[in-house]
């Protein structure tokens, strides 16, 4: 998240997002957009971005990724890892 706020990052497209890193985005006025409950590809994003069809998240959305989030975590059926950095898309 330092990094982010270091390159001027104001935007994060999510699928996951945990509470915490969620908390420290909102305190530094990140949008939020959705990329879906699918598997998507990157250029698939990147073409979404282009013809603004990228859902901007509401409130209620966000706050049903973050109790899915929590309740995967606390199930130990936690859906990703944190070591797979390239999956990251900044805009």
């Amino acid at each position: 998240m330092k990094w982010l706020l270091e390159n001027n990052v104001k935007k994060l497209i999510i699928k996951d997002i945990g509470r915490n890193p969620y908390n420290l985005a909102k305190q530094n006025n990140f949008e939020f957009f959705y990329a879906g409950d699918e598997r998507i590809e990157t250029f698939e994003i990147l073409e979404k971005i282009k013809t603004s069809k990228l859902e901007k998240l509401t409130q209620e959305k966000l706050q049903v990724i973050l109790d899915n989030h929590n309740d995967s975590f606390r199930n130990h059926s936690h859906p990703h890892t944190h070591t797979n950095k390239k999956s990251l898309i900044f805009i």
